[in-house]
């Protein structure tokens, strides 16, 4: 397989608010976010940071608890992003304007999306931008 470098190895000697980062969030990645909400060091070496969100749900009936705990860990750590990093846009709103549950599902039948918001849109896939918030205090 591949050998990663972990990301503190790329963020030493960078000053503070000097980095961009861009995570495609479909797996092992979600380790690599946890370390970065645990470690302020790191953490405040990022300006802007670009997450593509996958909570990667299985079809599989046996998986479901496994997915409900994986589902709600997930949500946990972006929750907590929400401590040192505003989020400043999604493509949640993009999704929601091509979704058409009335064309989509006519017969009203279609299974129940794991993760949904109260009207019933499914959030599986979607992508957040984020400004470290001292960035937003200096202007």
């Amino acid at each position: 397989g591949k050998h990663y470098e972990p990301m503190r190895v790329h963020l030493q000697g960078l000053g503070p608010l000097s980095v961009h980062i861009r995570l495609d969030m479909e797996g092992s990645e979600w380790q690599v976010l946890e370390h970065l909400i645990q470690n302020r060091a790191d953490r405040d070496k990022l300006r802007t940071l670009d997450i593509k969100v996958d909570l990667g749900f299985s079809n599989d009936l046996d998986a479901k608890l496994l997915d409900r705990e994986r589902l709600e860990s997930r949500v946990r750590v972006l929750e907590r992003m929400r401590s040192t990093f505003e989020p400043v846009g999604s493509t949640l709103e993009y999704f929601r304007e091509g979704w058409h549950p009335e064309q989509d599902c006519p017969q009203q039948n279609c299974p129940e999306p794991p993760m949904h918001t109260a009207g019933g849109f499914g959030v599986r896939k979607f992508s957040v931008s984020y400004v470290h918030r001292e960035v937003l205090m200096q202007s």
